[in-house]
């Protein structure tokens, strides 16, 4: 083959690598910060908008609350809080404090769920196939749940057990899988279980609104733990699959977990 039709060949196929954009959810590059000390039904929140950085968060607002629901020693003044600054989220429990953070993005103010709010995006729309997010530091295992909105009676809540630190990666098949909805098989991975809308799961072609819960229900009592920006995933093409394990060795995977839920 001519060399130059080689060379015209895999550019192309980098190219391709190159315009697959993963969607951006969250980079966690606008700021916040909120606690609750005082252990009850009531949640503290706050919103942002993405001003400071257009196209930074999906929708442009993000909604979140901290609640402090269990608290084994009340006159410590024990306290849960978010902290969100410089593409980390951070949420901690004092010792013997069990909160709740909550993150959301509807593109509308305010903590009540605007399940239509982000008006149909298509997740699916630039090839991404996944949510992917790394957890950076965690002292106890803890239970998140994903959940993806359609619409009022479409949407999908995925709980998750975290344990370890590294690379999380949720198929949006998994959260389109009508088999899952109700049901608490043996867990896949760290899939825990599954819940939907009284119409079915979620369209990841076509999504209202996102929320993250960490630590549901204030489970886990004193857990510290962080959170990199979230994204999508867009598979690799297969070419420059093949040449990146080239490059980059088998050796390089192994030095982080990547778990498939």
């Amino acid at each position: 083959m001519n060399k130059k039709l080689k060379l015209l060949g895999v550019a192309a196929a980098m190219s391709l690598s190159v315009n697959a954009q993963a969607a951006i959810i969250d980079l966690f590059s606008i700021p916040q910060n909120i606690n609750d000390n005082t252990a009850d039904a009531t949640a503290v929140t706050a919103t942002v908008t993405d001003a400071a950085d257009p196209g930074s968060i999906i929708g442009g607002v993000r909604d979140i609350s901290v609640n402090l629901i269990n608290d084994t020693n009340p006159s410590t003044a024990n306290m849960v809080e978010m902290d969100i600054f410089g593409g980390i989220l951070s949420f901690s429990n004092d010792n013997g404090a069990g909160g709740e953070g909550i993150v959301q993005w509807d593109a509308t103010p305010g903590l009540a769920l605007n399940m239509t709010g982000l008006g149909g995006i298509d997740l699916r729309a630039d090839g991404s196939n996944a949510f992917v997010y790394e957890v950076l530091s965690v002292d106890l295992g803890f239970q998140i749940s994903i959940e993806v909105y359609t619409d009022a009676t479409h949407w999908t809540k995925a709980l998750i057990q975290t344990d370890n630190v590294g690379v999380d990666t949720i198929p949006f098949v998994n959260l389109e899988n009508a088999a899952l909805c109700g049901n608490v098989p043996p867990p896949i991975g760290s899939l825990l279980a599954v819940t939907c809308g009284a119409a079915g799961p979620a369209n990841l072609s076509s999504v209202g609104a996102l929320q993250t819960i960490l630590n549901v229900s204030g489970g886990t009592l004193a857990v510290d733990l962080s959170i990199r920006n979230i994204t999508t995933q867009v598979p690799e093409p297969a070419t420059i699959a093949l040449l990146g394990a080239g490059l980059v060795g088998a050796g390089f995977a192994g030095r982080r977990r990547k778990s498939v839920k």
